[in-house]
């Protein structure tokens, strides 16, 4: 079935062009043929998940290594407890990397936030001590994959193959996001210092693929234009 042409006279001439030519490529030397319009619609991908859901959409599974292989794209990290699907021990990852999230001891650059790579840090290292505490040969090997290449990595870095989003990648609301000042000039000079914040973390993302000069230049620009701002902001509450 074709539809009827649009309605200006070069649409028509278009959709005329347009149909004959479909014509002539689907069956040349007949007089007529029946065009098929190209099918749009976007393809649906779905996939499954096997393994023990927990709270808040957080897999359980003891053995949640082979997530990243099923998983693993770019725009993606995930953190498992375990290497492989071979280690399906009970496992005490999940604890110390939820309590890392929900403290403050994990923010290890005292920005207010704590990074789902510094979550990750504090609770490999916390699992690390707990099977050295209890004299036990270690059974999880905690990954983390960001970069989308299905392999992950036991020990990421803000400037490694794997640890560049996570490192600037927080879950819930930062301890920083106090309540504005009701003050309209002194809640405007906060929001101007949480864009900077932002910058700042926005930068340390693109850091492997600057050149270093330019980066610490930018970098040192941010941090100045940061540091100007809270002292203004210093400066305006105390005249209050």
């Amino acid at each position: 079935m074709v539809s009827s042409p649009p309605g200006s006279l070069v649409q028509r001439a278009s959709w005329c062009v347009a149909l004959g030519l479909a014509a002539a490529f689907l069956a040349p030397g007949r007089a007529a043929a029946r065009f098929i319009p190209q099918d749009s619609t976007p393809p649906i991908v779905t996939y499954s998940i096997d393994g023990t859901l927990g709270n808040n959409g957080w897999y359980t599974g003891s053995a949640s290594g082979p997530f990243i292989a099923e998983l693993s794209a770019p725009g993606r990290t995930i953190v498992t407890a375990t290497r492989s699907g071979a280690e399906r021990f009970a496992t005490l990852f999940g604890g110390y990397f939820v309590d890392a999230l929900a403290g403050d001891a994990a923010d290890a650059d005292r920005n207010h936030r704590v990074s789902v790579l510094e979550a990750f840090d504090a609770a490999r290292l916390g699992v690390g001590r707990a099977y050295e505490q209890a004299g036990t040969m270690l059974t999880e090997h905690p990954l983390l994959d960001d970069s989308g290449d299905k392999q992950g990595s036991p020990d990421p870095k803000p400037d490694g193959k794997n640890g560049r989003v996570a490192a600037v990648l927080s879950l819930g609301t930062p301890k920083t996001a106090e309540a504005l000042p009701e003050d309209p000039k002194i809640r405007a000079l906060y929001e101007e210092r949480r864009d900077l914040e932002r910058r700042v973390e926005g930068l340390k993302l693109m850091k492997t693929g600057m050149e270093p000069d330019r980066y610490a230049a930018e970098l040192e620009k941010l941090l100045t234009a940061l540091a100007l701002k809270s002292q203004e902001i210093k400066a305006a509450e105390a005249k209050r």
